[in-house]
């Protein structure tokens, strides 16, 4: 694998999104940008620089990742600035994973076969119930390996247009410390959809509640997903038991008082 630092040459909505899929896998050292005005700023916690910063910087030293659409003029500056290692990014196109999950076997000991390598959840987990562990216990016993993307809090008020209970950084504890889920990460705010999830982790299925099986969103998520080789499975959902209830309860509770 190659190590050395990675420089962006764009910091607009592809190096956005390089940084929301990729940037945890690749040493991303800085962000490149002709606009002046973008100087100073950040992409994905990366600071932006004048394309001068690269002038002078021993060859083979660093990557260049070009995310800009209309790139030809990007090349002949790098050539001026004397770089000639750069590779080009296209938003629009599915890559392979900097780093692929390790698959394993609970305490060394073989396991049947599952039907999938690699499995996705997406969700909030808010006050972890009952619900959110039936979910990850039927994903970790069709799948060896099983990934759960938690979204963040800017996540939870702009799509559902609540704070939630429990913060971000308790709520994934929670969920990595389930012993059904190998890995647990942040869902980028802004790439938070099953195509993003996709072309960041190349999963086999991506699980849901059975209480989205007939939404035509997530029925086209799953037609994209089988155009590529992975799949959408539906789970019944825990009738008795869900974050909204829990949540309508305690409110209850306490208006009571």
């Amino acid at each position: 694998e190659d190590d050395r630092p990675l420089v962006l040459f764009g910091s607009g909505r592809w190096a956005q999104k390089f940084m929301a899929l990729y940037g945890e896998s690749c040493r991303v050292e800085s962000v490149i940008d002709n606009n002046a005005s973008a100087w100073g700023g950040k992409v994905g916690g990366v600071s932006i620089e004048p394309p001068e910063t690269l002038r002078g910087r021993e060859p083979g030293s660093f990557r260049v990742l070009i995310c800009i659409k209309n790139y030809l003029s990007v090349l002949r500056q790098l050539k001026e600035l004397g770089v000639e290692d750069y590779r080009i990014y296209d938003g629009n196109l599915a890559y392979e994973p900097p780093r692929k999950p390790e698959l394993h076997m609970a305490d060394s000991v073989a396991e049947e076969e599952k039907k999938y390598k690699v499995g996705y959840i997406a969700g909030v987990f808010d006050l972890f119930h009952v619900g959110h562990l039936n979910i990850f216990r039927r994903a970790k016993a069709q799948c060896e390996h099983l990934i759960v993307g938690v979204v963040s809090d800017r996540g939870v008020t702009d799509i559902k247009h609540v704070e939630p209970f429990i913060p971000f950084d308790e709520r994934i504890e929670m969920v990595r410390s389930c012993r059904y889920v190998d890995e647990a990460h942040e869902i980028p705010f802004g790439f938070a959809g099953t195509r993003e999830a996709w072309q960041k982790y190349h999963f086999d299925v991506q699980f849901s509640g059975s209480d989205y099986i007939n939404d035509n969103y997530w029925l086209a998520e799953k037609e994209f997903l089988e155009k590529h080789g992975a799949t959408l499975v539906f789970f019944p959902y825990t009738e008795q038991t869900s974050s909204t209830k829990i949540k309508a309860l305690i409110n209850q509770r306490l208006e009571k008082k």
